[in-house]
């Protein structure tokens, strides 16, 4: 169903890839691969840590793309319970389910027709509405909930999420089928912390737009001390662009001007263990005991071709532990 021109006004992107700030390699590379995704109606998933920036990469495909005219919808998958999410997505029919309007509703499908999709925290999402995404992904159809009737969709699908999408697939949490339908490209957005030679740029860019909005004023020389920017580098941001921006805001609120210096920063961030020790910290992923027992195990026993004498002596358990595990696990030779 086509929206007409004053509903679509609702839905625009309103950033470009001049929006996104940083000239460093990392950062670089994420913006080379989503001019290439945005020449194409291919889907798209887009990884990273909260508050990188992944919805600005999402709205700047969209306004880049062929569809820029038309509708960029946004849903974020992991703040509608799972009870309502396929109704949000595909929509429903008149009294589908209790609560449902009478009336009925279309979907954001519906609303996208023509235009972009974008998901985020797509990781989120049940696994039966994982099931009726893929199909709608495959067919080009959607079916309401509560109805039989298959429409017709003409919609690119962008997706974004923080989790490791590759363990979720791996762990049986997220559909392998749909994560190879949504990652025909796969861009991942670098955290701040491996683009630390950014934030000059990005400082001044938050300072002046902050100032506009808070002091209603240009800035056409930011008066940033070299120690103020030296301490934001030493930092980690392990809240990524949003975190920044937010100390940033802060500055502009309680000093109401420059210079900002660096006794102007919160202890918290004052205070920190130096960026480098922080990232080695990032970069270590954290899994359940039980998932990195079960890793263990099961890599122990193919290095070992199943011998369990070698088994057992390098991981140090008794062969009666180890068959108890291997049964908890159900691991075979076949796995």
């Amino acid at each position: 169903m086509r929206q007409s021109a004053e509903q679509n006004g609702q839905w625009r992107a309103s950033f470009n890839f001049a929006n996104i700030i940083g000239r460093s390699h990392a950062i670089n590379n994420a913006i080379r691969i989503a001019k290439v995704a945005a020449r194409s109606s291919a889907a798209t998933l887009i990884l990273g840590e909260s508050g990188v920036g992944k919805e600005l990469f999402a709205h700047a495909i969209h306004n880049c793309s062929k569809r820029s005219d038309k509708p960029f919808v946004s849903i974020n998958c992991g703040a509608i319970p799972r009870e309502l999410i396929e109704a949000e997505l595909f929509g429903y029919m008149p009294n589908a389910f209790t609560g449902a309007s009478n009336r009925g509703a279309i979907g954001k499908f519906s609303i996208a027709d023509g235009g972009t999709l974008f998901l985020d925290e797509v990781a989120d999402l049940s696994p039966e509405a994982q099931v009726k995404l893929l199909r709608a992904i495959s067919t080009g159809e959607i079916v309401r909930v509560g109805g039989v009737r298959p429409e017709k969709t003409d919609v690119r699908i962008i997706c974004a999420t923080n989790k490791n999408i590759q363990t979720e697939v791996e762990n049986s949490y997220f559909r392998e089928d749909l994560y190879y339908r949504l990652n025909v490209f796969e861009i991942r957005v670098p955290p701040l912390r491996e683009r630390l030679e950014d934030i000059e740029e990005i400082i001044k860019y938050f300072i002046n737009t902050g100032a506009k909005k808070i002091l209603h004023q240009n800035m056409d020389e930011i008066s940033v001390t070299d120690e103020f920017i030296n301490g934001l580098k030493s930092y980690s941001w392990p809240g990524n662009v949003r975190q920044l921006q937010a100390v940033l805001e802060r500055e502009i609120y309680h000093m109401s001007s420059p210079p900002y210096i660096l006794s102007h920063l919160p202890d918290s961030i004052l205070n920190a263990p130096p960026a480098a020790a922080q990232t080695i910290a990032h970069a270590t992923e954290i899994k359940p005991l039980k998932q990195i027992e079960f890793e263990m195990i099961k890599a122990a026993l193919s290095r070992f071709n199943w011998n369990i004498e070698k088994t057992i002596a390098a991981l140090q358990i008794s062969r009666a532990t180890l068959y108890r595990k291997i049964n908890e696990y159900k691991l075979n030779k076949r796995k």
